[in-house]
């Protein structure tokens, strides 16, 4: 909205709170281009002792107004078609199957990551002299050929012309299918880094005795994070940016916070303890300030369709 401050996330958080006295909310973000969404953990009913049902797994807010735009259930058809791409998403992902489904899509990556290469090689002339010179050739289509020889061209040069797109789709459906029974455990010894993903899986480890929050303080949160962010920019020589993610990890036990770097298209995240403040882990808003292979594991996640 054009000329009108962005409501900040501690009163977009507020005004979503009002709205749900049944959960506990633990994580508020902006999402662009034009809202903010907010998520719950449902209260347990003292009557029943169990949880209650709220209904949705995301409540959307317009980032200016505050005001409710839409109650979602992810992935839930029920709710319209506004859902659909969601759950396109899971049954890309896991056939809606669960772990099983995961690794079978996982399998069916890899040969399609090996496919590709055995069909890149076999585009290439048999000859080695001029290689290059006679491999021109499969990347061009003769039109006045006869149907055997357009169907070839055709089919030859458009998979040439493709074949980064193929590569990085194959490429990103192994990482995230099979990422701890192959992709983690062969990145690593390649690139001399682990991903994400494995260092978050020992974080997690290390932290599964922690003693889990009652209620998220995202107020002490989005300021000890702030703080936090502040002292790296001071060290990195970056502008600090506004918060755009505030939440709690129920797997870490901890606060999780990300800020747009101000004049770039960047994010800086930071995750730290709740009240020691202690940092379990940092990405740096500043691009190519880290390893070559995390960022290799960022790029390829970034050509992921994000989940809705």
């Amino acid at each position: 909205m054009p000329g009108v401050p962005r409501l900040s996330l501690i009163e977009l958080g507020e005004r979503a709170q009002q709205r749900v006295p049944n959960g506990t909310l633990f994580s508020v973000a902006i999402s662009p281009p034009d809202q903010a969404v907010v998520r719950f953990q449902p209260k347990v009913d003292p009557s029943t002792g169990k949880p209650y049902d709220l209904g949705f797994t995301a409540i959307f807010i317009d980032p200016w107004t505050g005001q409710e735009l839409v109650r979602r259930r992810r992935a839930d058809l029920s709710q319209g078609l506004i859902n659909l791409m969601p759950w396109m998403r899971d049954l890309h992902d896991k056939l809606l199957n669960g772990v099983w489904g995961t690794r079978f899509v996982g399998i069916i990556a890899l040969f399609w990551l090996i496919d590709s290469f055995v069909a890149l090689y076999l585009t290439f002339p048999p000859t080695l002299p001029n290689i290059f010179r006679h491999w021109k050739t499969s990347w061009l289509i003769k039109t006045n050929a006869g149907s055997y020889r357009l169907n070839l061209d055709l089919h030859r040069s458009f998979g040439l012309w493709l074949w980064p797109m193929i590569l990085i789709f194959a490429l990103s459906s192994v990482m995230n299918n099979l990422r701890s029974e192959l992709w983690d455990p062969v990145t690593a010894k390649v690139f001399g880094a682990r991903s994400t993903h494995a260092e978050l899986a020992d974080l997690r480890a290390e932290r599964q005795s922690a003693t889990p929050l009652r209620e998220f303080d995202f107020k002490y949160a989005i300021a000890e994070g702030k703080r936090l962010m502040a002292e790296r920019a001071a060290k990195e020589g970056f502008a600090t940016g506004e918060p755009s993610l505030v939440l709690y990890d129920f797997q870490l036990k901890a606060y999780g916070y990300s800020e747009s770097l101000r004049g770039r298209f960047s994010e800086g995240s930071i995750t730290f303890v709740p009240g020691t403040g202690q940092v379990l882990r940092y990405v740096s808003p500043i691009a190519g300030h880290g390893h070559f292979g995390r960022s290799v594991h960022g790029a390829l996640a970034e050509c992921e369709l994000a989940p809705g």
